[in-house]
């Protein structure tokens, strides 16, 4: 594709995600549960402001129609693999990438500024947690720790479907297993020592957990210091 047509896509989908409605087969395939999900979120003569197709992400595990949930995933793929698609994210983090990233290229913008996480201003470290939360749902939102994985993922993980981390606890069951790339294993381990200081990026803890995380460790919580492993120790589960 040429550079021209290229442009012309992402400048589509840039606009897109600053108003559902301007992507007609999203507004379309997910009026029913726009309307059941995310009512009342926007007016008729006014953009949305990314803040319906915020929502739909969000709760996406409650959407009804298949073709809605396969739009929407769509629409996640697009923010995880440039920044600006996620309007809330690029508006917050505007004077954080002009800071921190203004040399890097558009596709590695996110990788950037979580590279600055310590440095990020509060709205913007908020803004980049919210996808950091969706992305472990699926490894084919984790661009980089998906490319890293594919030949394991093929050869190891063949029959295993993806969404709800199921693929990724597939890799960190067999990561000590012969062939295992070094790569691969490397993209593993990262996302699991992220995981280990925030529970909320941890799929399987912050589904199944969340009651008992506030009872355990409510304290804990509050720091998001190895929150993820406090409720399971409190339990009994390791």
């Amino acid at each position: 594709m040429s550079s021209e047509g290229k442009e012309a896509i992402q400048g589509d989908q840039a606009r897109s995600s600053k108003d559902y409605r301007l992507n007609f087969k999203l507004a379309e395939a997910c009026k029913r549960d726009t309307d059941s999900l995310c009512p009342n979120m926007c007016q008729a003569h006014q953009a949305c402001g990314g803040q319906v197709l915020r929502c739909l992400t969000e709760k996406s595990n409650q959407i009804e129609a298949k073709k809605c949930r396969d739009e929407v995933f769509y629409f996640k793929k697009m923010k995880v693999t440039e920044f600006r698609n996620d309007v809330l994210l690029a508006e917050a983090c505007r004077d954080d990438v002009d800071e921190l990233c203004s040399k890097v290229k558009p596709g590695a913008v996110l990788q950037c500024l979580r590279s600055h996480r310590t440095s990020l201003s509060s709205e913007c470290r908020k803004e980049e947690l919210k996808l950091g939360i969706i992305q472990p749902q699926d490894i084919r939102l984790q661009p980089t720790l998906h490319k890293q994985c594919s030949e394991e993922i093929a050869v190891i993980c063949p029959n295993v479907e993806p969404g709800q981390a199921r693929i990724f606890g597939c890799l960190q069951e067999i990561i000590a297993k012969s062939g295992f790339g070094d790569q691969c294993k490397q993209q593993v381990q990262d996302r699991e020592a992220r995981m280990q200081k925030d529970y909320r990026l941890d799929y399987g803890v912050a589904s199944q957990c969340e009651a008992d995380v506030n009872h355990y460790c409510s304290v804990e919580k509050v720091s998001l210091q190895g929150t993820s492993w406090c409720a399971l120790a409190e339990l009994s589960l390791f």
